[in-house]
């Protein structure tokens, strides 16, 4: 059965760390799911479009369309009153709604905003501890990823977009762990990569 993988929106947000996960989850087979609610989906187009403020709303649009047709469910509706031992009280949506996805996994990059892991009725991980996890379940499909953003990365330097790398890509968005991984599987011999 594949664990139930419930995404907030601080990972969504993130292109770099989005591409990872979604590629991931299209590469691993019935390895994960992946669920978000309908109020992270709006947080993450909130803050895409902060960030893009003159971007045209097809950019947008797409970010939105690309999540989507990754996602295995959209968790519209949820009771909202659920226990929530966490820091945060605005994120009490995310745990409400993870709960009742009846997800084993939450990503997020406030891990501590949370509470005592005990409590909580699934893992939390970071982005980096949850790509790192899919990597030691599949590395093999970890490696087709790899091939597949260094391409990316390569014609970006080619048309002289590319400001940083695959690697430090991943470390300035708050994976180093994971960056490290890949470094490592880039530098293995091609016969390894089976």
């Amino acid at each position: 059965m594949p664990h139930r993988v419930f995404l907030d929106s601080n990972v969504l947000a993130s292109r770099t760390v989005r591409d990872w996960i979604l590629l991931c989850r299209l590469r691993t087979g019935d390895m994960f799911q992946l669920h978000t609610s309908l109020d992270v989906l709006a947080e993450t187009i909130r803050v895409a479009r902060r960030q893009h403020p003159r971007a045209d709303g097809g950019v947008i649009s797409e970010i939105d369309r690309k999540i989507r047709a990754v996602l295995d469910e959209i968790i519209e509706d949820f009771p909202g009153d659920v226990d929530f031992v966490g820091s945060d009280e605005h994120d009490q949506h995310v745990n409400a709604a993870a709960t009742h996805a009846r997800s084993d996994i939450l990503v997020t990059d406030n891990v501590r905003d949370f509470g005592e892991a005990k409590l909580l009725p699934y893992d939390v991980y970071s982005a980096d501890a949850f790509l790192c996890l899919v990597d030691d379940g599949n590395s093999a499909a970890v490696r087709g990823v790899i091939r597949e953003q260094g391409s990316y990365w390569q014609a970006c330097e080619r048309e002289g977009r590319a400001t940083k790398g695959l690697e430090e890509a991943l470390r300035r968005a708050g994976c180093p762990d994971f960056a490290d991984r890949v470094r490592e599987h880039r530098c293995e011999p091609l016969g390894a990569q089976a």
